[in-house]
């Protein structure tokens, strides 16, 4: 009963250990039902909740499901580091050189990651901010089924199954995600490609296309976008009965 009031922070190591068998002593902000390897793991909490989480992690036969209404995701092995905050409202996850190999052999290379989502409350509207170095976009989409992701963000993903990689990759919005009021994006890409897809349901399809690199730096009044990129196709399917493709395709924007 007591420990129940406790407010402090713990740290722990944990060698050759099964992260399951102590799943009930700690309220994690999701449900793992096996993970073997070393952990090192530090908390802050309140009582009987978790404020901030980080844990640095070399594990194998992974079995976890990181919210109720998600499929059961199960790994190979993951290594790095992995961190959650409650913002009260809102959350923040984080990870530094994460990478992993799903079960069905999906590779997932090391991965920086910070994404933290405020929900709107009263007259305040929703905000989100998303940082990424060394993301694999065609590992994320077939992974996404597993990650907790909006509805609207899986379907998304589904349609437009993006490939390539993205670096130095910044994004912050104010408003509803799909139709920001105000945002600011910016970052490196290098074999990216998309599926002709929609923002809303409904809505106009955006064209596809494949193996663009370059970088970019936009916002709600404007940006630059500069491309240089060699095999490139792009498919305007209301317009034209095949994709157009090009050898070469340098390009700026502005």
């Amino acid at each position: 009963q007591d420990l129940l009031a406790w407010r402090g922070a713990l740290y722990a190591r944990l060698d050759r250990t099964d992260l399951a068998a102590w799943s009930g002593w700690l309220d994690l902000p999701f449900d793992l039902r096996r993970g073997l390897g070393e952990v090192r793991l530090w908390l802050q909490f309140d009582r009987d909740s978790v404020l901030d989480a980080n844990v640095d992690v070399a594990l194998s036969a992974i079995d976890l499901r990181l919210a109720p209404d998600l499929p059961r995701l199960e790994l190979q092995s993951v290594s790095g580091s992995l961190g959650w905050r409650s913002l009260r409202p809102g959350h923040e996850l984080r990870t530094r050189q994460l990478a992993f190999v799903a079960l069905d052999g999906t590779v997932f290379p090391p991965t920086d990651v910070l994404a933290r989502q405020i929900p709107a409350t009263g007259k305040k509207p929703e905000t989100g901010e998303i940082s990424v170095n060394g993301l694999d976009l065609n590992a994320l989409a077939t992974l996404a089924i597993h990650l907790p992701f909006s509805a609207a963000q899986r379907e998304l993903l589904a349609q437009s199954q993006p490939r390539g990689t993205l670096s130095d990759f910044s994004l912050k919005w104010e408003g509803d995600w799909s139709a920001p009021r105000i945002y600011a994006a910016k970052g490196r890409f290098a074999g990216l490609g998309v599926k002709p897809f929609a923002l809303k349901e409904g809505g106009s399809k955006l064209p596809g296309f494949s193996g663009l690199s370059g970088n970019f730096d936009a916002g709600e009044k404007g940006g630059a976008l500069a491309l240089n990129a060699h095999g490139v196709s792009a498919a305007f399917s209301e317009v034209f009965a095949e994709p157009l493709a090009f050898d070469t395709l340098t390009a700026q924007a502005s």
